[in-house]
This record gives structure tokens, C-alpha cells and sequence, in this order.
């Protein structure tokens, strides 16, 4: 009997470190500003939800700055904040007005995407049109065209890390034209490990979500520098 206990308390001995060993989680956190790119926008929402995301990876979603969305689940003149998975839009939460091209309105979204979706590691996705250095990011049509300039970005981030010591994001991505700049590089190496951004024009549709998504699903343990040259 004392034999069989021993085996047995050998055999979980061994089992222990493989049952604590867990994925890594990864929270995607998508700042999608819609504006006269909505379509795409929506079209690319429908891209993440058709990727089968393992419980490992949140894709948290805040929409905003267009007039009309070509889904009914998203309400125009608001903000609409929600996860993809499992094809579809769940938990959807209607805000009040606010510009995507504010300061504010990043900063808020960043507290609540973390603190309602605390993961390992942390992607930001900026989504919309791009300037680079000169206009910056998302700009915001029920706003006049209000864009997170690269000072009100560094401001938005400084802003949230302060609160948060030691925070930092393993990827920021700008799923956006030409942002792919000497300054913005050099704001946000002080806000996360790697940056993803084009020098050049993208098309409207911008990234394969499908592809890179469909490898952090397929690995959710990669890592951040292979999640980054994934996209």
C-alpha cells in the first residue's frame, strides 16, 4: 500500500509542473475609428470573429467616429465597445458620444479594455486613416476630422502608464497608412517592446487579421516579437 502511494505521489509529482504550466493570455485591444473607412472597418471585425480564438486571446474592441456602421450591432454617433469571438459581437456596451481623435477617449478606452480583460501580455491596435508624424491617427468624421495627433497619442499613453507603474505593452500596432515614422518609433519605445506600422500607403482593408490571429491562435505561446513579425 505504502508502495502504491509512494507511485502515486511520484506520478503527480511529475504531472505538477506540466498542469501549472498555462498559455500564455493575450489581450488584443482594437481602437477602430471607423469614418469614411467603416466598410472595411466592419469587414475586418468580421475577419477576427471568423478565426476560432482559443480562451487564451481577448479581442476587445472600441468603435467609434463614423455616422453609419454597415452593422447593425454597432450604433453610429457613439461609441461601441465589445469582444470578438465565436463569430460574433458579445458583451456590447453603447457609450455617449465622444471623438476618437481625443486624448480622453484613448486613455478611457485603455482602462477599461485592461482592467476588464487583464491578460500576460497586451497588443494595441490603432485602426484608421494615417498621417505619420505631421496628422497622426485616427481621425474621427463626426468630429471634423479630429485625429490623435502623435503628441496627443504619447500624452494618451504617458497618461495610462503613469497609472499603472511599470506597465507596458508588448505590441502596438497602427493598422493605418504611413505611420511608420522616425518619431513615432521613438515616442512609443517608451510604451511598449515592439511597434507595427506601415512606411507606406496600406490598402483600406488593411491587415490579414485572419492570418496573424489564426497563428496566435494556433500558439498562443509565441512570442511577442513573433506575434509583431506575424502581422
Amino acid at each position: 500500500m505504502k508502495k502504491r502511494s509512494l507511485g502515486l505521489l511520484m506520478a503527480l509529482a511529475l504531472l505538477l509542473p506540466a498542469a501549472l504550466a498555462q498559455a500564455t493570455t493575450t489581450t488584443v485591444m482594437m481602437y477602430m475609428c471607423g469614418t469614411d473607412l467603416q466598410s472595411a472597418c466592419v469587414m475586418d471585425m468580421y475577419e477576427m470573429a471568423s478565426v476560432d480564438v482559443p480562451d487564451d486571446v481577448t479581442i476587445a474592441v472600441q468603435a467609434g467616429g463614423a455616422y453609419q456602421w454597415d452593422d447593425s450591432d454597432l450604433t453610429p454617433n457613439a461609441l461601441t465597445r465589445f469582444t470578438i469571438a465565436d463569430g460574433g459581437f458579445y458583451d456590447l456596451e453603447v457609450l455617449d458620444w465622444a471623438s476618437m481623435g481625443e486624448q480622453q477617449t484613448l486613455v478611457d478606452f485603455l482602462e477599461w479594455g485592461v482592467s476588464n480583460h487583464p491578460a500576460d501580455r497586451y497588443m494595441l491596435v490603432l485602426w484608421n486613416h494615417g498621417g505619420g508624424a505631421a496628422s497622426g491617427v485616427c481621425f474621427d468624421e463626426t468630429a471634423d476630422y479630429d485625429s490623435l495627433t502623435l503628441h496627443e497619442l504619447n500624452d494618451a499613453l504617458y497618461q495610462f502608464t503613469q497609472s499603472r507603474p511599470g506597465f507596458r505593452f508588448d505590441v502596438i500596432g497602427f493598422d493605418a497608412c504611413l505611420m511608420a515614422t522616425y518619431e513615432t518609433a521613438a515616442h512609443m519605445r517608451y510604451y511598449a517592446d515592439y511597434m507595427v506600422a506601415s512606411e507606406e500607403l496600406e490598402p483600406g482593408i488593411g491587415w490579414n487579421y485572419d492570418g496573424w490571429l489564426s497563428a496566435l491562435s494556433d500558439q498562443p505561446d509565441m512570442d511577442s516579437q513573433s506575434l509583431a513579425v506575424a502581422v
